[in-house]
Parts: structure tokens; C-alpha cells; sequence
């Protein structure tokens, strides 16, 4: 061996003090290097220190004029002795920076590094609509008060509701969307449900989405409920309470789905058809069953421009079916009637053919011009700002204007803008068969139904 001097040469007193100089998180895994540098912690510290978390009064620090303890020593603490191969009822949380028991992360976190650990309550997975997603931290406060306002959005409320004590307090997500406009005379059959929601296939929560079997056959061919007064956007209707509504089947999951008619907005003597969606969420803790059901982990390129598809494509059917509702009673030659007709079913093919979610290509380029079209027109409209804009909002938290995404609601495709354009001088691609994408594609559930059975079974 070479006699040149090494660190682990030195007495035990220099030792000590090299081991007072440093902070504890640093000196315990400074100890764990080599065998002279843990005997010489070790043999001034209690046996009970290899089992217990911390000791507070290694953590102390004068803050003016009280002694305290640093959380930040605390936590680095907690994570070197887990490096270091300290066995623990806790793990620890690299977003929450300390640490918590093995229920509160997923299964397939707990063997992460403690850097990249993340706590059930700190994913971001509560889907609201694009750009307006939620972790369990984000709407928890002290004492359990929720900052639920923070789910609001043009088409969703959030509505607190509080149970036997403080302890049991949760929320409900009323989210609607309007899916046909008509004369009130006039039935909607489910065809026309079907065909609308094979389109406006948005996820309502990680298990359903709205083309699927259960909320298409929930309709059975008239809403259950007609009311004679507007919708109001800050009020849910009053439903019957013994009214069946269909739920998701997931375990957990509390989602229920309803169908009401109400008033049209735009004409007194036409009816809208709406879907009305409640997401149960019991925010008692992060790891309620019912709110880890609703988590999904998510593309949000691919989601954003899949609720912008979903939306583009309804607003152009919708102007399609009123446009048609109005031919069918229009008094005249039945040759005029069925000329309009064809008119329509080309713009039907036309906004298939662009903007249906499940199309088989796509055409930025043709897109871009009936934008600049429908733009062009909106410019020269004085009554008001342009739908196609983008709104935006003053951020409490930063002062700072951020756009917030809005969907389309002013139809681009009109008879006018594309004549001349034809179907057939495109590449040949299929436009009445879309597969439907892999749901994965866009998002996965945070929990499969057997990983939160076996769980959240835990619990217990």
C-alpha cells in the first residue's frame, strides 16, 4: 500500500469534527463511503438512530428569535437514507419532497428512484378539457378547504358538496355539451345520436367515451326530459331522482350520463338536445378510489388536437342539420328541396373528409384556406370580435395574459367556399369508413381495474 495519507488516516476526534461540519443528510452519506467513516459516525450516535427517521434536534436552526426546524434538512435527510439503503415504512416523494407511506404512489412508481418517484397526489391527471387538467395538489389546501373553482370552465361546473362533518367532502364535474339543434315539432331519432356522437367522441372520463354503446342507447330515440327554460350554465337541471342514468362500470369510477331538451338560444320555437355528464369525485384524500378512477395519463398534443377535431367537425355537422331542418320545411318545387339536399350531403362529405377525428388523412393546406375564408368574412362583421380567436385571461397567481383554448364554434365549410373544390381531385382515401383509433394513442388510465382493486384493497 502506498504511505501517502488518506482521509480514513486521520483520528477519530478530526473525524468527528469533519462530521459536525456537515449538514446530517450530508454526513450520513458521507458515513456510508467506507467503513472508518461509519464506525467513527456511528460510534457517537445511538443504536436506535439505524431505525428511527430523524431526530429533531438535528434540525433545529435560529430563526431570529425562535428555534425551529428546516423542513429542507428534513427531506434531504429522508431521501439520503433511503439512497443509502435504510429500510423505512416511508418512502420518499421527489415532487413532494418528503415522504409518504407505499399507499399513496402507484405500483409502478415504487421502485423509481427517489428523484423520480411522484406521489398519487402530485400526477397531473384530472382532464377537464386541454390545458385545464388537475393534480389532487392542485385543488387541496390546509384544512381540507378545496379550491374547486379551479375545474370551472365555459362548459363545465364544479359543485362542492359537504357530508357527515368535514372529513367527508367531495365534488361534482357538470360538464354538458349541446349535440342537436331542432324545431320543437320534431323528434331526434337515435340515427341522428349515433351519427353526431361517432364524431364528438370526447373522453368523459378514462373509461367512456361519448360514441360508446352505453351513452348512445341511453337516448332510446327522445330525451327524457324537456324543459321549457334556457339551459343555465351555472345551475345543473333537477332530475328525477328515481331516473336510472347510465354509469361507468369501472370500479370506482362515479360517472353518470343524462339526456335533456331545452329551449334553443338562438330560436324560441327550436329545441336543443343536451348531454349532461356528472363525474362523482369524493376529494376526502388522493387516494379515495373515486378520485384515482378519474386519473389518466395522457399525449396532450394528440388530446388537444383530438377535442379540436371532435369540436370542428360537430359545429359544421350542426350547422349542416339546421340547414337542413330548414329545406325540409321550406314551401316550394320539391326540385329546389332536393337540390339543397344534395348541396348539403356534399358539405357532409366535405367536413367528413377534413375534419372527422377517425379520418384517414389530412389537408392542412385546404384547412388554412377555409380558415383564411371564414376570417376574411368575420373581419368584415362589426357586431362583434371574431369566434375564431383564441381568449385569453389575466393569471391571478403571475399577472401575466395566457391564452385559454376555446373551441370552434363558427362553421368554416359552406357551399359557397367550397365549390370548385372536388372530392375527387384529392388522393383517393375512404371517407365514410373511419377505424376508431386505439384509445392509448391518446391516454391510458392511471389505473387498470384490477390494479385498483388489489390496491386500494390495501386499504383496509
Amino acid at each position: 500500500m502506498s504511505g501517502t495519507p488518506t482521509l480514513q488516516s486521520l483520528p477519530g476526534e478530526i473525524l468527528l469534527v469533519i462530521h459536525s461540519l456537515l449538514s446530517p443528510a450530508s454526513r450520513l452519506t458521507f458515513s456510508m463511503s467506507c467503513k472508518r467513516l461509519y464506525v467513527s459516525y456511528f460510534e457517537k450516535v445511538p443504536a436506535r438512530k439505524l431505525t428511527i427517521t430523524w431526530r429533531p434536534r438535528e434540525f433545529y436552526r435560529d430563526d431570529a428569535t425562535v428555534w425551529m426546524v428546516d423542513q429542507s434538512q428534513v427531506h434531504e435527510y429522508m431521501r439520503a437514507r433511503e439512497l443509502c439503503g435504510f429500510k423505512s415504512k416511508k418512502l420518499y416523494c421527489g415532487a413532494c419532497k418528503f415522504p409518504h407511506p407505499p399507499l399513496f404512489f402507484h405500483p409502478k412508481y415504487l421502485d423509481k428512484h427517489p428523484d423520480e418517484r411522484i406521489c398519487v397526489q402530485r400526477i397531473k391527471g384530472f382532464w377537464v378539457e386541454p390545458g385545464n387538467c388537475f393534480a389532487y395538489s392542485d385543488l387541496d389546501v390546509y384544512r381540507g378547504v378545496l379550491q374547486l373553482d379551479k375545474m370551472h370552465s365555459p362548459r363545465s361546473l364544479s359543485l362542492g358538496w359537504y357530508d357527515s362533518g368535514p372529513s367527508r367532502h367531495g365534488s361534482v364535474l357538470w360538464s354538458y355539451y349541446d349535440i342537436l339543434s331542432l324545431p320543437k315539432d320534431k323528434y331526434i331519432s337515435k340515427t341522428q345520436i349515433i351519427k353526431i356522437l361517432s364524431g364528438f367522441d370526447l373522453p368523459t372520463c378514462p373509461h367512456v367515451r361519448l360514441g360508446d354503446p352505453m351513452i348512445t342507447g341511453l337516448h332510446n330515440g327522445l330525451p327524457q326530459q324537456y324543459i321549457e327554460e334556457l339551459l343555465d350554465p351555472h345551475n345543473p337541471p333537477l332530475f328525477d331522482p328515481t331516473d336510472i342514468r347510465a354509469k361507468c362500470g369501472f370500479p370506482g369510477c362515479r360517472t353518470s350520463f343524462r339526456w335533456t331538451a331545452h329551449t334553443s338560444v338562438d330560436n324560441p320555437r327550436w329545441k336543443t338536445v343536451y348531454l349532461h355528464i356528472f363525474r362523482d369525485v369524493r376529494v376526502n384524500a388522493s387516494v379515495d378510489p373515486a378520485w384515482a378512477a378519474q386519473l389518466m395519463l395522457a399525449d396532450e398534443t394528440l388530446l388537444t388536437q383530438h377535442w379540436n377535431d371532435c369540436f370542428r367537425w360537430k359545429t359544421e355537422m350542426l350547422a349542416i342539420e339546421k340547414e337542413r331542418y330548414i329545406n325540409q320545411a321550406r314551401s316550394g318545387a320539391d326540385a329546389e328541396r332536393i337540390s339543397r339536399e344534395a348541396e348539403l350531403r356534399q358539405r357532409e362529405n366535405m367536413v367528413d373528409f377534413l375534419f372527422h377525428p377517425r379520418r384517414s388523412a389530412h389537408y392542412p393546406g385546404l384547412v388554412r384556406t377555409l380558415v383564411a375564408s371564414a376570417d376574411k368574412g368575420q373581419t368584415r362583421n362589426k357586431n362583434g370580435p371574431s369566434n375564431l380567436d383564441k381568449v385569453e385571461t389575466l393569471d391571478q397567481n403571475t399577472g401575466q395574459h395566457s391564452s385559454l383554448w376555446a373551441p370552434p364554434t363558427t362553421p368554416i365549410v359552406t357551399s359557397e367556399r367550397i365549390r370548385g373544390i372536388s372530392l375527387k381531385n384529392l388522393p383517393d382515401e375512404t371517407v365514410a369508413v373511419f377505424p376508431r383509433p386505439v384509445s392509448n394513442t391518446l391516454y391510458t388510465p392511471l389505473f387498470t381495474a384490477d390494479e385498483l382493486k388489489v390496491y386500494y384493497t390495501k386499504r383496509g
